[in-house]
């Protein structure tokens, strides 16, 4: 996994979260790279800023202000920020990511004469210039941007600014700004930077980061996505199978559900087939997620076949060939989900559980395995990983 191409995609899941694409993190990365390049950075220090502009806001995750985020900054009450940027700043510590982005993170709401950091100075530029630009009624009023820009001068660092100055008067550096170029040009920056070597447990980091911001989509999947591992884990012990393959399968199994609206994963009534083919589709955004981040086949497969079940399946991947690993997710993340809390439902006993598995088309003898373990033990068991990533954001 290559760590800017995973970031990238942080970036995207973070910006989509909760069904609307804001594409923040994703301009701001746009923007504050071409600064970086104006200001000529060596591709070391085009790196970092790239890594800073990913997840610059991913601290957002665990806090439903976005909209006032946005008022906050475009009034420039930046010391109301702090707490979004801090945990954004020790998530990057938490990706193990080199101390100048972490520390421009942490900064990018601060403005120049207080930010010591000239990342965090670019950064913040980028950010003022993307929240601006979506203030705007005609995202072709260039000059009129520059000039809202320029009346907030004191704010900024003044070489940076005077970058900014260079690239508005550019037609191209506009139109790369909106939505349908945005990812596209995004995506050939960063295999310009594909040197970055995969650290040995990042990619293990990134799941259950992930994992986590989706369990918090709602407060009834909190613990859904360990609870469907600690499972899997289980019967992957008594089969003898991969147990790493099988944990990432079970994290990376509900990423898409960023795309689906919190109106929909909150419903406590039963949904209209249209609501629900939105909410099926999570599986086929998994899939993208897992395509772009270049996952193994047999993990990608496990994790958007997790729904899959018999000939009675209505979830959108169709096979006809499943793998124990696939089989082991569908009846994980199944019984994690009958065990928990649903806005349409209480959780079901644990014989309660037991009784509608049996009534599913699994694999016979995983099912039996399946019915067997102790699941007083398993609800019990906690995950370092995952509570780690809890205490960020607190």
């Amino acid at each position: 996994m290559n760590i800017n191409k995973a970031l990238y995609v942080l970036s995207m899941f973070s910006d989509i979260s909760s069904g609307s694409d804001t594409y923040h993190q994703r301009r701001v990365t746009y923007i504050a790279y071409r600064l970086a390049e104006e200001l000529g950075f060596n591709k070391q220090g085009l790196s970092f800023i790239l890594q800073s502009g990913f997840i610059h806001d991913v601290g957002v995750l665990s806090d439903a202000s976005r909209i006032e985020t946005f008022r906050q900054i475009i009034n420039e009450n930046f010391e109301q920020l702090t707490k979004h940027a801090v945990v954004s700043s020790k998530i990057a510590r938490y990706f193990n990511l080199h101390l100048d982005v972490s520390n421009a993170i942490g900064l990018h709401h601060t403005p120049n004469e207080i930010n010591p950091a000239v990342l965090g100075n670019i950064l913040f530029l980028a950010d003022n210039i993307e929240v601006s630009y979506r203030s705007l009624s005609n995202p072709f009023a260039f000059l009129e941007l520059y000039d809202f820009v320029a009346q907030k001068s004191k704010l900024f660092d003044k070489d940076a600014l005077a970058a900014f100055k260079r690239l508005s008067a550019c037609e191209e550096f506009w139109y790369s700004l909106k939505s349908d170029n945005l990812d596209r040009e995004l995506l050939k920056i960063v295999e310009e930077h594909i040197y970055e070597t995969e650290q040995n447990d990042f990619i293990k980091r990134f799941a259950y980061f992930t994992a986590y911001a989706v369990d918090n989509l709602s407060m009834f999947f909190d613990g859904y996505s360990v609870l469907t591992k600690n499972i899997a884990a289980a019967l992957g012990y008594k089969l003898s199978l991969n147990i790493s393959s099988l944990i990432l399968a079970s994290l990376f199994a509900h990423i898409g559900n960023v795309f689906i609206p919190e109106d929909l994963i909150n419903s406590p009534t039963k949904l209209e087939d249209d609501e629900f083919n939105i909410i099926k589709s999570h599986t086929y955004y998994t899939k993208m997620f897992l395509d772009m981040l270049e996952v193994k086949r047999s993990i990608k497969n496990a994790a958007i076949y997790h729904h899959k079940h018999g000939q009675k399946s209505s979830y959108p991947f169709c096979s006809t060939e499943l793998s124990k690993c696939d089989k082991i997710i569908a009846v994980s993340s199944t019984f994690a989900a009958l065990l928990q809390d649903r806005p349409y439902r209480a959780a079901y006993s644990n014989d309660e559980a037991r009784d509608i598995l049996k009534t599913m088309e699994f694999d016979k003898d995983i099912l039996n395995i399946t019915l067997d373990l102790d699941l007083d033990k398993i609800k019990k068991q906690k995950d370092e990983y995952y509570e780690g990533i809890r205490r960020l954001f607190v």
